[in-house]
């Protein structure tokens, strides 16, 4: 039920490869840089992803029609942190709906992905960054 797992940033002078992912052949690579993330296809051009109100992508998956990357960001009134997740498929990239965190923290996502299909989410929660549990 584990899946490969893979991050995503921008290509330029000081880029970071953050993970990578496989799944029906196609790989991906997950790098950061200066500007943002990227992610890196079987050697294709990147594809730069969108800033996503300054998302920190911690975690990416290769499913079976494209990719899932999965992270955080702060919420709009500044009192903890919601969860990111950002699919791609032959229709092109859109932003999933998240479960609300309300003023809590929530960090850490990891897709959980068998066979290529998402199957599952897990991250860290809580009111208090010292002693978040695992949702």
């Amino acid at each position: 039920m584990l899946g490969c797992l893979a991050l995503f940033a921008p290509i330029h002078a000081q880029e970071t490869s953050l993970q990578q992912a496989s799944f029906g052949g196609r790989s991906y690579v997950l790098v950061r840089g200066d500007e943002g993330y990227a992610l890196l296809e079987n050697g294709r051009e990147p594809v730069s992803l969108p800033s996503q109100r300054r998302a920190v992508f911690e975690a990416a998956a290769a499913l079976d029609t494209g990719w899932l990357l999965a992270g955080y960001r702060a919420v709009e009134n500044g009192a903890g942190s919601e969860l990111v997740l950002l699919r791609s498929n032959e229709k092109g990239m859109k932003e999933l709906p998240v479960p609300p965190s309300g003023s809590a923290t929530a960090v850490s996502p990891q897709p959980l992905v068998e066979s290529g299909r998402l199957v599952g989410l897990v991250w860290l929660e809580g009111s208090d960054p010292s002693a978040l549990g695992v949702r």
